[in-house]
């Protein structure tokens, strides 16, 4: 989806070329239209500087332009989604609020204003500050109603203040327009599931996929509402997509073994969690489920040795120390001898 970021809108146009140089005025000095000029070239050329891998050239261009032409809002906007995506996301508000003064009180178009708030709402979203984003988003809207980006965002920002029922009034307003966006459907979907509303979710997913039906992600969200319904054959069918078509993530292969586990598909499982272990064998978790595999086939001495790693790479983690004192706690039973 279009994103409410300057960098995307740069992107899907024409940047108009500047024909010749500046030249100083009488006496030396620039002149309004001049500076201008100079603005606009710096904006062009950080664009291209930023195109090409090089952000921190493309912030001095366009600080440099901003010298000569503080109300230039291209370069304003772009500057202030290149702090955010370096992570900086105070200087980033800043220079936001900055166009803002610019266009703001009638002093500029209200498509700018619509921009800016969107831009700046997207911003605070980011940052987590959900209800400074609603308020920037708000304000978008009052000027364009029908923006359905800006009620996709506002949607998703309710949704970071657990206001479920609000975002999905933005969430459905979205579908009934973009109908065909399957970041729509996995949002909506998301936040039915939220509301433990699993067969909603599911269905959501489901439209998702049918718009996408490459998307990993689909087929594993999908999956872990299967799971928490007890349909693990369907999970297990989905994680099985999700795997086929990101075979480099460890997340998928962990899930798509919990499920086997779940069914009691032990070797499998073993399997699969040695999948997510040569993927990432830092994480503890892994072993304990591959722990749990290998004692439901009978082979609690590799279990233990996977207890044990678990425990050797987070001292702290109790599910590691809880299932290793199970299976001693077993063992000195006389139920099953570890060996």
């Amino acid at each position: 989806m279009r994103r409410w970021m300057i960098g995307g809108w740069v992107a899907g146009v024409i940047l108009i070329g500047l024909a010749g140089g500046c030249r100083t005025g009488a006496g030396g000095r620039l002149s309004l239209a001049q500076r201008k000029a100079m603005a606009q070239s710096d904006f062009q050329r950080a664009v291209r500087l930023a195109q090409s891998g090089k952000p921190d050239r493309a912030l001095t261009a366009l600080r440099t332009g901003l010298e000569q032409d503080p109300n230039h809002l291209p370069s304003r906007l772009f500057l202030a989604e290149l702090l955010q995506a370096s992570g900086d996301g105070d200087e980033a508000l800043a220079e936001y609020s900055r166009a803002l003064a610019t266009v703001g009180a009638g002093r500029g178009k209200p498509a700018d204003q619509v921009m800016v708030y969107g831009s700046r709402g997207d911003c605070f979203l980011s940052m987590g500050r959900y209800g400074e984003a609603i308020d920037d988003f708000t304000r978008a809207l009052k000027l364009k109603p029908d923006e359905a980006m800006l009620q996709f965002k506002r949607g998703e920002s309710y949704m970071g203040l657990n206001a479920f029922n609000k975002a999905l009034g933005d969430l459905d307003a979205v579908a009934r327009v973009l109908p065909n966006e399957p970041e729509v459907w996995l949002r909506r979907g998301d936040c039915y599931l939220a509301m433990s509303n699993l067969n909603a979710a599911a269905d959501d997913y489901s439209v998702a996929l049918e718009r996408a039906p490459d998307d990993a992600r689909l087929f594993a969200r999908r999956a872990a509402v299967f799971s928490a319904m007890d349909q693990d054959h369907l999970a297990l069918a989905d994680y099985i997509r999700a795997v086929e078509l990101e075979p480099d993530s460890v997340f998928f292969w962990y899930d798509r073994a919990m499920t086997r586990l779940a069914l009691e598909q032990a070797k499998e499982a073993v399997a699969d969690f040695t999948a997510a272990v040569k993927r990432d064998p830092k994480r503890p978790e892994i072993f304990v489920g591959r722990g749990m595999a290998y004692e439901m086939m009978g082979d609690d001495a590799r279990a233990l040795a996977d207890y044990d790693q678990a425990r050797t790479l987070a001292p702290d983690y109790s599910p590691a120390a809880a299932a290793r004192r199970r299976l001693l706690d077993r063992a000195a039973a006389g139920s099953r001898p570890v060996r």
